[in-house]
């Protein structure tokens, strides 16, 4: 649609000077919330939200770090058919009203001739915290250990520790990126807490892709089992002394939500040329201030609310926590030894 362009510049002072005058930069301040393109320098220009000009930059200027996000496997770019999907949609096309005017246009994102001003749809980087719905439904399997007698002890192993399997089901899909693989954080702490304590639960975190599918399902297996040796000394007159090894089996069931939310950039494409109505009259119809292509940062005029949809979920778990022993009609404490 547009031409590209190999160098931009910035300008010195609100409205524009000299290019003899100007420095070039590479990165577009942190911020910048209204762009525009301008064809006939082939330049990007950048103001803040008081509509302070803060220069003219390069097709291929990155944005400042601060501006991006970076959660690894978790952004997608934005669809042209997400943006009248965000819940403050009106108050981003008021705010162009406001700026522009309410001229003939089209709305996009991630125009290709722009290739580094995006808008992403990301999960939230708390991710889906999962918390019960209902009490964990546990019973106890108890076993006599047999191990082997020797020296005045009896040895054997055992495995001490959990393992489990959660199982994941969309009961609402978000309306962005409909029937797409989403990239996420899931925690299971707050509902396995009771069976496993808080400590060891804390950890229970994955990074997964799943889909926004009504009824789709996701397995999140978990195994941190170790094996563990146990020593009993027995005396002669002990005959009676003997170990119980028990595992506690859990069912589990819990929702959460995982949070998308969008951010960046969002084109506004007019039918003829039209410049930001704060400027004084006389600058506003200067030819460098007029043009067709016009930019907004979603997260400078929408809340996060106002950017966000929510795929909700249920999971359903099965957990075993194993490895707990007593002794009985022993007179001496046993030794245990755990390795991985």
């Amino acid at each position: 649609m547009f031409s590209s362009l190999l160098l931009a510049s910035i300008h010195l002072c609100a409205f524009g000077i000299p290019t003899s005058s100007v420095l070039s930069l590479r990165q577009i301040p942190r911020e910048a919330a209204l762009l525009a393109f301008d064809p006939d320098t082939n330049a990007l220009k950048a103001w803040d939200a008081d509509q302070l000009h803060l220069g003219s930059f390069s097709i291929n200027a990155t944005e400042h770090p601060l501006m991006q996000k970076r959660v690894v496997g978790s952004c997608h770019k934005m669809e042209r058919d997400d943006i009248y999907k965000l819940p403050g949609i009106g108050k981003l096309d008021a705010e162009a009203d406001k700026l522009w005017g309410n001229h003939k246009r089209n709305v996009y994102v991630n125009e290709k001739d722009y290739p580094n001003q995006v808008a992403n749809i990301c999960s939230n980087e708390s991710g889906a915290n999962f918390t019960p719905t209902k009490n964990p439904d546990c019973h106890t399997i108890e076993n006599s250990a047999e191990g082997t007698l020797e020296n005045g002890k009896i040895t054997l192993t055992n495995q001490f520790g959990f393992s489990g399997e959660m199982i994941t089901t969309v009961t609402k899909e978000s309306s962005f990126m409909s029937g797409q693989s989403i990239g996420g954080t899931f925690k299971f702490g707050a509902m396995l807490g009771k069976i496993l304590g808080a400590e060891v639960s804390a950890g229970l975190t994955f990074q997964e892709g799943v889909s926004n599918s009504q009824g789709s399902s996701q397995s999140f297996k978990v195994d941190q089992t170790m094996t563990q040796s146990i020593e009993q000394p027995v005396s002669a007159d002990e005959k009676n002394c003997k170990i119980t090894l028990s595992t506690q089996a859990c069912q589990v069931q819990g929702t959460a939500g995982l949070q998308l939310i969008a951010s960046g950039w969002v084109w506004y494409i007019y039918s003829q040329k039209t410049s930001i109505s704060t400027l004084p009259i006389a600058e506003k119809l200067k030819p460098e201030h007029m043009h067709y292509m016009w930019a907004l940062k979603m997260e400078n005029v929408m809340s996060e609310d106002e950017r966000r949809h929510t795929m909700d979920l249920e999971v359903r778990g099965n957990v075993q926590a194993k490895g707990k022993f007593t002794a009985s009609g022993c007179s001496k404490p046993a030794a245990v030894t755990t390795a991985k």
